[in-house]
């Protein structure tokens, strides 16, 4: 084949490649994927040389015989002109008779490749965001796709820190966005937080600066201006305070209109958008409120459903766990009714989250596994974040065998924990039993925790669950161990360990006894039947003693 023809014949391969959301993207890996590129484009090679195409003495049009394609003159084809039909085939339109191609990616023919191609190779870099190349290198390393996927593995966010929300007025993230006030949210956390250093402060104000002007939230920054954490400004904040007023004066308009000569789908969408419009600016109380006069012109489920996810973004926003609470058990009484599969899997993340930021990490291991596969609840975080809470709280939550099978072997986790630093050293390294490895990743992680705005309050619980059912796990293999030889596991000193089993073991969170003398550690494993069986009576002499008293009034 021509080598003039290998540039617009993989500018209109890449970009049908990019209308289809391809995997792994033709010439992605040049040296690798060129054979197959020449295995397409062999059975071409009868068709005319690119030149010939291209000469002029062919004129304003030219007709291949071997491909039986009527080309018009150079530029009658743009790239405007590249249309997606619903069965999701690109097709191009010729200029003259609006006439369609549909193209399948083995069934392009020569002309059809060069001819639109050699017009719209430059184009179609922009439109792929290709690097632009000199026309006399036509090199097919050129067209080199840039990952644009959209599928469930969102990336990190800067600087190995992740987010605890993202993109506003969708209640799934748009293109996987997280919701840009509960981003706001986590700054906001951040600045309060003595461990970020005060250069990062400086530049943490000036975004959340940034996005209160953005979003005209007034009444947060009088808030902030109030605390110390923004400079005050009089003729910011009443610049911000008219621009609503004009806002919420044009939405009170297109309600009344709605009202008057529209019908009630109509009267439902201008009421939803002045409560998204009190989501935006931050007035919580205003937006509770519209969204409730919203739900009573609402009649689908599905749409009410949408409603309380607002809610509950409201609720984490401010971190009102009440409300959010109220919002979750409103929700469940909703599905009741109806409901798609897709709500009711992004409601078991948001529950998820609200267990796991009120120190409910079992029920939060439990959500968070069943919406693995099904994540779709990119406005909260993204999917390596809900990884990092999940392995997180599974780790302090599952036996060792659940662990294995839900965890540790997950596809879906598998995937991911590579891009959230020292995760996968501090899950394989615990069910590997490699202690020193383990303790090394552990320290690495506790700076994500301790600023991670859901888990920071209950960062000092956690390390104490964490190291419990690590001391657990390397005590369930002996009946005796030396103190020296649990040190030298762990990569610690004697002196550290002695210190650390003596208060969880006075705490009941280890069954086990030091001999100082000796330097060994004998473990005494309660007889879970026994135990039981202990308990059941302790209970039933306090229920006799109960019902004694209870008898001695009824009797006066």
């Amino acid at each position: 084949m021509d080598e003039l023809a290998i540039g617009p014949v993989a500018a209109v391969l890449k970009l049908f490649d990019v209308v289809h959301g391809l995997e792994t993207p033709l010439l992605q890996d040049a040296p690798g994927d060129f054979p197959g590129y020449l295995t397409v484009l062999k059975p071409w090679d009868s068709c005319p040389p690119a030149n010939d195409w291209s000469d002029p003495k062919h004129g304003s049009d030219f007709n291949c015989r071997q491909c039986s394609l009527l080309v018009g003159p150079a530029g009658t084809v743009d790239a405007a002109e590249v249309l997606l039909e619903n069965d999701d085939l690109p097709s191009f339109r010729r200029h003259g008779g609006g006439q369609r191609l549909a193209v399948n990616r083995f069934q392009l023919t020569p002309a059809l490749v060069w001819h639109v191609g050699i017009h719209l190779e430059e184009e179609l870099q922009a439109i792929t965001h290709l690097e632009p190349q000199p026309t006399t290198a036509r090199s097919p390393d050129a067209f080199a796709l840039r990952s644009k996927r959209t599928n469930r593995t969102p990336t990190q966010t800067s600087g190995g820190e992740m987010d605890g929300g993202g993109g506003g007025g969708s209640t799934s993230g748009e293109d996987g966005k997280q919701e840009k006030h509960l981003v706001l949210a986590n700054k906001l956390f951040l600045l309060s937080q003595p461990d970020v250093d005060d250069l990062s402060k400086v530049a943490i104000r000036a975004d959340v600066l940034s996005a209160v002007k953005s979003d005209d939230m007034a009444a947060l920054f009088e808030a902030l201006a109030a605390t110390g954490v923004l400079e005050p400004d009089a003729a910011l904040l009443a610049e911000m305070r008219a621009r609503i007023d004009e806002e919420i004066r044009k939405l009170d308009e297109k309600i009344a209109d709605a009202e008057e000569n529209l019908g009630e789908s109509e009267v439902r969408e201008a009421h939803l958008a002045k409560s998204l419009y009190f989501v935006r600016v931050g007035e919580k109380e205003k937006a509770l409120e519209q969204l409730k006069v919203t739900e009573g012109k609402t009649v689908a489920i599905g749409q009410k459903m949408d409603l309380v996810f607002y809610t509950l973004q409201i609720g984490l926003f401010y971190m009102d766990f009440d409300l959010i609470s109220k919002s979750i058990d409103k929700a469940k009484k909703l599905f009741e009714e109806g409901g798609d599969w897709e709500r009711k899997n992004r409601l078991k993340v948001y529950e998820g989250l609200y267990c796991m930021a009120t120190r409910n990490f079992k029920k939060a291991t439990s959500l968070f596994l069943d919406s693995i596969s099904t994540f779709t609840t990119y406005e909260l975080f993204p999917y390596d974040t809900f990884i990092f809470y999940t392995v997180l709280t599974s780790i302090i939550s599952l036996d060792r065998v659940s662990l294995k099978q839900k965890v540790v072997d997950a596809p879906e986790i598998l995937a991911v924990i590579g891009k959230v630093p020292h995760l996968s050293e501090f899950l394989n390294s615990l069910y590997n039993c490699q202690y020193k490895s383990f303790f090394v990743a552990f320290s690495g992680l506790t700076e994500q925790i301790k600023l991670d705005r859901y888990l920071q309050p209950h960062f000092r619980y956690y390390m104490r669950e964490v190291r419990t059912v690590v001391y657990s796990q390397f005590l369930e293999s002996y009946k005796s161990v030396t103190m020296e030889a649990m040190a030298s596991a762990f990569g610690v000193t004697v002196d550290f360990i002695d210190q650390e089993l003596s208060r969880f073991i006075a705490a009941g969170k280890l069954h086990c006894k030091i001999d100082k003398v000796a330097g060994v550690l004998e473990t005494n494993r309660p007889d879970e039947r026994n135990a039981f069986y202990q308990s059941t009576i302790k209970q039933g002499d306090f229920l006799l003693n109960r019902i004694q008293k209870l008898s001695r009034v009824i009797d006066l």
